[in-house]
């Protein structure tokens, strides 16, 4: 009786133990798919072109004042 409770329990815990990996793993994949796209060549393009614009403003307006 006891050692089929003691299994059972072990059952659950191993089962938990897996949804968890498992939902960890879906997690850091979306996290590193998220990542990818953010790093990639034409964004980091875009996000240096607003950032000059954005110095290119600031860098006119300190000049005629």
């Amino acid at each position: 009786m006891v050692s089929q409770k003691l299994e059972y329990n072990m059952n659950k815990l191993e089962l938990f133990l897996l949804a968890t990996t498992v939902i960890l793993a879906v997690i850091a994949r979306v996290q590193h798919e998220v990542i990818k796209k953010h790093n990639s060549p034409e964004n980091k393009r875009r996000i240096f072109r607003e950032v000059a614009l954005e110095n290119s403003k600031k860098w006119s307006a300190e000049r005629y004042v």
